[in-house]
């Protein structure tokens, strides 16, 4: 056609001719050229319009986002469904290792539990008859009635606390009254709705204690403040000078048991401060913070109605 309009079959030119190859060549990558140069201009083209469309144009921008996100979400989605199978199968086979580990250590603490509970059951029969043998008074069981308190001290300088009894509850003067942490002193007044507890901390209280861990025993007394005094210590009744090395900071002081008050072993209070032979201690027990208290039965009046 374009040989056709340009008039070359008019001079006689035939198809081998080499002009002819010649000028069929020239125009065959002239018109290449062309169709490349349209194509980039209309590349360049839709871009421009694209990027001046996202410039004063949001909204087109928007939607073009939401057909691209339309189109491409489904072939992403079947993408990802082998990935997220491979993901499953990895956490079955990874938590299924870790539950036959732990159940095999829980097969080995269960087979150790088992072994300590037999040996539990042993040393009780064997302390049973050894009972029997040495003809043992069996303890004693001790009634417990829990109770509301009332006007908790606010002032550390107050040491009585108010309870709310019946008379259902049998509660009598010189009682143990102790809370989870300890012991709060001890019943000093008995009316029909209402007792006074006389709290460790009372310039007038005084405890047997042991030491926890050298069993030394002493007397604990109150002093109207937050802090208890270690008094009559018994290496202090021979005038010899106190050991750091025997009692330190943060043991435990025990009720001794004696004077019949207080039951043995309860916890007192916690040793804060060593100076000399002065040994301050610390109560257990946060009375400002108490709702309920424990009152406990009276262990050698049981003894003797028996």
């Amino acid at each position: 056609m374009i040989l056709s309009a340009l008039g070359l079959r008019a001079i006689g030119l035939r198809r081998n001719n080499p002009v002819f190859i010649f000028i069929t060549r020239f125009f065959a990558r002239s018109a290449s050229s062309v169709n490349k140069i349209v194509m980039i201009c209309a590349f360049v083209f839709v871009s421009l319009y694209l990027l001046s469309s996202a410039k004063f144009d949001s909204a087109l921008t928007h939607r073009l986002q939401n057909f691209l996100m339309d189109c491409t979400s489904p072939v992403i989605s079947v993408l990802n469904r082998p990935l997220e199978i491979i993901a499953s199968w990895k956490n079955y086979f990874r938590n299924q290792q870790f539950l036959q580990e732990e159940n095999i250590l829980l097969k080995e603490q269960n087979a150790n539990l088992l072994h300590w509970r037999w040996l539990a059951q042993e040393r009780d029969h064997e302390n049973q008859r050894l009972r029997e043998i040495l003809n043992v008074v069996p303890d004693l069981k001790r009634s417990t009635v829990t109770v509301r308190a009332l006007g908790v001290p606010s002032d550390r300088y107050y040491s009585n606390l108010i309870i709310l009894v019946t008379s259902a509850d049998g509660v009598r003067k010189d009682q143990a009254v102790i809370s989870p942490m300890g012991i709060i002193g001890r019943i000093i007044d008995v009316g029909s709705t209402t007792a006074r507890v006389m709290l460790i901390t009372d310039i007038n209280s005084r405890i047997p204690v042991r030491f926890e861990s050298s069993g030394e025993q002493a007397i604990i007394a109150g002093n109207n403040s937050l802090n208890l005094k270690v008094v009559h210590l018994e290496s202090n009744a021979d005038k010899t000078q106190l050991k750091a090395s025997q009692i330190k900071i943060g043991e435990k002081l025990l009720t001794s048991g004696y004077g019949g008050i207080f039951l043995p072993n309860m916890p007192v209070a916690i040793v804060t401060n060593i100076e000399g032979n002065t040994i301050i201690a610390r109560p257990l027990v946060d009375v400002t913070r108490l709702e309920f208290v424990t009152i406990l039965g009276n262990e050698i009046e049981n003894h003797a109605q028996q």
